[in-house]
């Protein structure tokens, strides 16, 4: 039997949910910044739905995780689903908790090579921009594309990124309803004056 990288792998690969892109790289950072404070080996296979090197590189460590050193076998391999479900009451605070609890149980002393994590765990955002500069930087296509557009931006500017889930019906996302056309005005305009606001 070959022997595989023992590792934490954060995949992302469209077999399970992972939300939109804030959630997954809030999920990543998080299990990285777990790893990185037990010495644990940190991994990240992001292939759904493009491959994530195509956007961006590793910068301080190296994150990459080649798909023939992913193991398949029950022997070597476990899936860990961390899944944050504040729907039941629960705070994220004690969410939180509860994953950190399952990476403890699950990782201390166990004899499995490779876990496999899916999911959207969200513990370590005061450490989101450090944490994200430690992982990452961008790729020649990402330069090229930044340095295309930034010259119709002024020098300085702030982004919004607004997100419907469908309620436009610009895109199916999920389970999401379409709204009426009259709420779809509604609620354009309704973030345009937020925008205004801010």
């Amino acid at each position: 039997m070959p022997r595989f990288w023992s590792a934490v792998i954060v995949t992302i690969d469209g077999k399970y949910g992972h939300g939109g892109l804030t959630d997954r790289f809030r999920h990543i950072l998080s299990i990285y910044s777990y790893c990185k404070k037990r010495g644990i080996v940190f991994k990240l296979l992001y292939s759904y739905p493009y491959n994530l090197t195509e956007i961006l590189l590793p910068n301080k460590y190296d994150w990459r995780m080649s798909e023939s050193k992913v193991s398949q076998s029950f022997f070597d391999t476990r899936e860990l689903f961390l899944y944050v479900d504040t729907s039941k009451g629960k705070t994220l605070k004690q969410e939180n908790y509860r994953i950190l609890q399952i990476l403890d149980k699950k990782l201390f002393n166990s004899r499995w090579m490779q876990f496999h994590v899916y999911g959207n765990a969200c513990f370590a955002e005061e450490d989101f921009y450090s944490l994200f500069h430690e992982l990452f930087r961008p790729s020649p296509l990402l330069i090229s594309e930044l340095e295309k557009y930034s010259k119709f931006l002024p020098s300085s500017y702030d982004a919004v990124t607004l997100r419907f889930q469908n309620l436009l019906g610009d895109f199916k996302e999920g389970e999401f309803p379409e709204i009426e056309e009259y709420e779809k005005s509604q609620l354009i305009q309704k973030c345009i004056n937020k925008i205004k606001k801010f």
